[in-house]
C-alpha cells in the first residue's frame, strides 16, 4: 500500500526435508542476517570443516540468545546448531548423494524426521523455564501423571483440528505460491512457486477443508469455554 518492497520470510518451512533447508525457508531474512553479520566474519567455511561446524553452533546460540536471555533459548539454540552440523555432515558423506534419496518415499521419510526434530526443538522455546520444558517432554511421551490430561472429550476436537491444520501444512500451497502471479512474491524463483494448479486454483477442495478447520476450531473452543468453572 505504502510503496515499501518487503522480501519473503517465510516460505513453507515445515515442508522441508533437511534442517539446512529449513533455515533456507524460516525466517529468511533472520537467517540472511546471522549468515552475513555473524557466519562470514567468523569465517564461514573457509576455515576447515572443524572451524565450520563451530561457526555454525556459535551462530546458532547467539539467534537463540537473540530471542531472549533465558536458558530455554539457550537450549533451542544449541539444538538446531547440532541439527545444522549434523546435517552438513551427511551432506559431506558420498552416500547422501545416491539417486535413491530422491525418490518421492524417501524424500517424505525426511520431511518427517525434520517436522519431528524442529517440533521437539520447539518445546523449550515456547517453555518458560527448563522446568517446565522437562514437564511437556513428559506430558508428550506419556510420562505425565494422567490427572494432568484434559478430558478424552477436549482432546478429540483438538486431534481432528491438528489433522486439518496438517493436511494444509503439508499439501496445500503457501500465500506465496497462490498469489505467484502477483507483484507481491519477491525473492523466490519460479521453481520455488511452483505447485499443483488443482490447490492453486482456491477450488472446491481447498474451500471444505477451510471450513472445516474453522468448524472444529470454533467448537473446540465453545468445548475449552464449557470446561472452565
Amino acid at each position: 500500500m505504502f510503496g515499501i518492497t518487503l522480501p519473503v520470510n517465510f516460505h513453507s518451512p515445515y515442508k522441508a526435508t533437511g534442517i539446512i533447508e529449513f533455515w533456507r525457508r524460516w525466517h529468511m531474512t533472520l537467517f540472511r542476517f546471522l549468515r552475513d553479520y555473524l557466519y562470514f566474519p567468523l569465517g564461514g567455511n573457509r576455515l576447515g570443516p572443524v572451524r565450520r561446524y563451530m561457526n555454525m553452533a556459535i551462530v546458532m546460540l547467539l539467534g537463540g540468545l537473540w530471542h531472549g536471555a533465558n536458558w530455554t533459548f539457550v537450549v533451542w539454540g544449541a539444538v538446531h546448531g547440532a541439527l545444522l552440523t549434523m546435517n552438513h555432515a551427511w551432506r559431506s558423506l558420498p552416500i547422501s548423494r545416491r539417486p535413491g534419496l530422491n525418490l518421492p518415499a524417501i524424500r517424505t521419510a525426511f520431511m518427517v524426521m525434520t517436522f519431528l526434530a524442529v517440533t521437539l526443538a520447539w518445546v523449550p522455546f515456547r517453555a518458560g523455564s527448563l522446568a517446565s520444558a522437562g514437564n511437556m517432554f513428559a506430558a508428550l511421551f506419556g510420562l505425565a501423571p494422567e490427572a494432568a490430561l484434559p478430558p478424552a472429550i477436549f482432546r478429540w476436537p483438538a486431534a481432528f483440528l491438528l489433522l486439518g491444520v496438517g493436511t494444509a501444512t503439508f499439501v496445500m500451497p503457501n500465500t506465496n505460491q497462490i498469489f505467484a502471479k502477483f507483484s507481491p512474491v519477491l525473492g523466490l524463483t519460479g521453481e520455488q512457486l511452483r505447485h499443483s494448479a488443482s490447490l492453486v486454483c482456491l477450488d472446491w477442495k481447498v474451500a471444505c477443508i477451510a471450513s472445516g478447520m474453522l468448524v472444529l476450531s470454533v467448537l473446540h473452543l465453545s468445548l475449552s469455554m464449557k470446561k472452565r468453572p
